[in-house]
C-alpha cells in the first residue's frame, strides 16, 4: 500500500496500526510506520522508523518493545493508543497489535522528589508503567535528558527496564531524581587528540542527548551572525580540529555546519576512517552548547549512504552494528536548513521544485529516513548548474540540477540575499554562483584523496557601519600553489547588512 494510502486511512479516529515495507537493504528489513494524532488540539502525521532483525527485537526510535507489547507515547509524552503506528514487522501479516488499555483503578501516583526533598514532578502510573517511560515523561515536563536522569527508591537504584509491578508499587509513592553530569570536556579533548576513541556506552549516552536537542530544535534554524558556517568534512576530523584551532573553540565562537560528516573523505590514515568520532565530536561540542552549536543534515547522514560509503563498516569494525544503527537513528533527528539573519538560507546541497515557502521546511516530520524522492530529497542531492535554465534531472537519477533563474526565483519569493550550501568539492574551497547569490562552502580538503582542492569556511557576519570590517572584508585562498586576496562582499543596500565569506584552510594539508 502507498504510504499516501496509508496516511488516509489513518486519518479516520479509531483507524489502527499499520507499516509500509521500505526493503531498504539495511539490517533485516525497515519499515516506515505512520500513525495520525487526531485530538481537539492537535492533528498531525507521526512517522517513525521500525527494524526487523534476527532476534524478536524490534527497534522503534531507539526503543526495543517486546513482541507482545506496544504502549506508545506522542513526543509530548501523552499516551495516544490510536495515534503512534506499529505493526508486526513481518511483510504481509496484518496489524495484529493493540495498545494497552489503562484502567483508572489501576493508576497511582508517583512523586518525584530532589535530593533536597523539593518536589519535581508527579506522575500518574500502571503496573505496567517501566521506570524508562517515566523517564521519558520527565524528560518532557523538567527537559532533562532521559540519559541524565538518576531515580532511587528506598537507597536502591533502580533500573529502566523495571515496572511498578516488579517493584510491588500499588499505591502512591516517591522516588528521588539526581541530575547525572557528563563531562564533555573530558570526551572533547579525547576525540580531538587522536586518541582510541570512546566506549560504546559513551557513545549512545551521547546520541540520546544529540537526539533530545534535535528534535527540540526546529527543521529549520533560524540563526544570527557572527558564526563560523562549515560544509562538507566528510570523516575529515584532523581538518576540523584545524577549523576549530583558526575560527575559534565552539563555545565561545558559534558554528553552523552544512551536514556530510561521515563516510567519504580523507582519513587519519589509509586504513582507518574517522567517521563516528567526528560525529560524536559534534555531538558532544552541540550538547556543551546547544546555543552556539548547530548540526545540519546531509545526504551520508542516512542508513542507506553511511552503509555503501564506510561509516557502516567502520562502525562494525570498530564497536557493532546496533551502534551504527543508533548513530542513524540519532541523524533521523536532525534539522534540514537554517536561516542567517532571515537572509541567507543554509542548506547542505541545494533547492526543490516542491519549496514554495520556508514554512513548508517546518512542516516535514521527524525522525524520517532520506526517501529516494520529494522535498527531502532535493535539500540533499539537488545542485546548481550552470548551463541549466529551471530544473532538469540530475544525472545520477536522484533529484535535480537547477540554474540560475530558480535561485534568483526562490530568493526572491521568500526574501532572502544569498543561498549557502555545500555538497559539491570546489578547488578553492568556495565557488560562487548566479551572480555570487550562491555559495557552495566545502571544508574537506583533499577530498577523498583524489583532489587537489583547498577547504573553506564561510564567516557572514552583521554590520551597521559597512567600513567596520573593511580589512576582512575578503576571502583569503591558501594552498600550495597560491595565496591572492579577493573582495567578495554581498551587501543587502535596502538594509546595510554586509555577508563576508573568508576561508578557513588548513595549512599543513598543503605545505607552505
Amino acid at each position: 500500500m502507498e504510504l499516501e494510502a496509508i496516511v488516509d486511512q489513518l486519518a479516520t479516529p479509531g483507524k489502527g496500526i499499520t507499516a509500509t515495507d521500505e526493503g531498504a537493504g539495511t539490517i533485516g528489513n525497515r519499515f516506515e510506520a505512520v500513525g495520525i494524532e487526531n485530538t481537539e488540539e492537535n492533528r498531525r502525521i507521526y512517522r517513525q522508523m521500525l527494524y526487523q532483525t534476527d532476534g524478536v527485537e524490534r527497534y522503534l526510535s531507539g526503543a526495543i518493545l517486546d513482541p507482545e507489547t506496544v504502549y506508545q507515547k506522542n513526543d509530548a509524552g501523552v499516551l495516544f493508543p490510536e495515534a503512534l503506528s506499529l505493526s508486526g514487522i513481518v511483510p504481509g501479516v496484518k496489524p495484529h497489535l493493540k495498545a494497552p488499555s489503562r484502567s483508572s483503578e489501576d493508576e497511582h501516583q508517583v512523586t518525584v522528589l530532589s535530593l533536597s526533598g523539593g518536589e519535581i514532578a508527579k506522575l500518574i502510573a500502571t503496573p505496567q508503567t517501566s521506570i524508562q517511560e517515566m523517564k521519558e515523561e520527565l524528560s518532557t515536563k523538567t527537559g532533562l535528558s532521559v540519559m541524565l536522569q538518576a531515580l532511587t527508591y528506598q537507597d536502591q537504584a533502580l533500573n529502566d527496564s523495571q515496572t511498578c509491578q516488579q517493584l510491588g508499587w500499588t499505591g502512591p509513592v516517591s522516588v528521588y531524581m539526581v541530575a547525572k553530569s557528563v563531562d564533555f570536556d573530558g570526551r572533547i579533548a579525547l576525540l580531538r587528540e587522536d586518541k582510541a576513541g570512546l566506549k560504546e556506552t559513551e557513545i549512545r549516552e551521547v546520541c540520546a542527548l544529540a537526539q533530545d536537542i534535535f528534535m527540540k530544535q526546529p527543521v529549520l534554524l533560524e540563526l544570527q551572525p557572527p558564526l563560523v558556517v562549515c560544509g562538507t568534512t566528510s570523516s575529515c576530523i584532523d581538518q576540523l580540529n584545524e577549523i576549530i584551532t583558526r575560527c575559534g573553540e565552539p563555545g565561545p565562537a558559534k558554528y553552523l555546519f552544512l551536514g556530510n560528516y561521515v563516510s567519504k573523505g580523507r582519513t587519519r590514515s589509509a586504513v582507518e576512517k574517522s567517521g563516528i568520532d567526528l560525529v560524536i565530536l559534534l555531538y558532544c561540542y552541540m550538547c556543551k552548547h546547544p546555543d552556539q552549536v548547530f548540526l545540519l543534515r546531509g545526504r551520508q547522514e542516512c542508513s542507506s549512504l553511511s552503509r555503501i560509503y564506510g561509516f557502516y563498516d567502520e562502525c562494525k569494525r570498530r564497536y557493532n552494528v546496533k551502534l551504527w544503527k543508533r548513530v542513524v537513528e540519532t541523524m533521523n533527528c536532525m534539522p534540514l536548513c537554517a536561516l542567517i539573519q532571515s537572509r541567507i538560507f543554509c542548506v547542505s546541497s541545494g533547492l526543490s521544485p516542491e519549496l514554495r515557502t520556508l514554512d513548508q521546511i517546518n512542516e516535514i516530520a521527524r525522525p524520517t529516513d532520506v526517501p529516494d524522492h520529494g522535498l527531502i530529497c532535493d535539500l540533499l542531492w539537488s545542485s546548481p548548474e550552470t548551463d541549466v535554465n529551471g530544473w532538469t534531472e540530475m544525472d545520477k537519477g536522484v533529484s535535480y540540477c537547477f540554474g540560475q533563474d530558480i535561485v534568483e526565483n526562490f530568493l526572491k519569493q521568500n526574501q532572502l540575499d544569498m543561498i549557502c550550501r555545500s555538497g559539491q568539492v570546489c578547488e578553492a574551497g568556495y565557488e560562487y554562483f548566479a551572480d555570487q547569490k550562491l555559495v557552495t562552502v566545502f571544508s574537506c580538503a583533499k577530498y577523498c584523496g583524489e583532489f587537489d582542492n583547498a577547504g573553506a569556511a564561510a564567516r557572514p557576519f552583521q554590520t551597521a557601519d559597512t567600513t567596520q570590517h573593511h580589512n576582512q572584508n575578503v576571502i583569503a585562498i591558501h594552498n600550495s600553489h597560491h595565496c591572492y586576496d579577493y573582495p567578495r562582499d554581498h551587501m543587502n543596500p535596502k538594509t546595510g547588512i554586509m555577508y563576508t565569506f573568508s576561508t578557513c584552510v588548513p595549512t599543513h594539508v598543503y605545505g607552505p
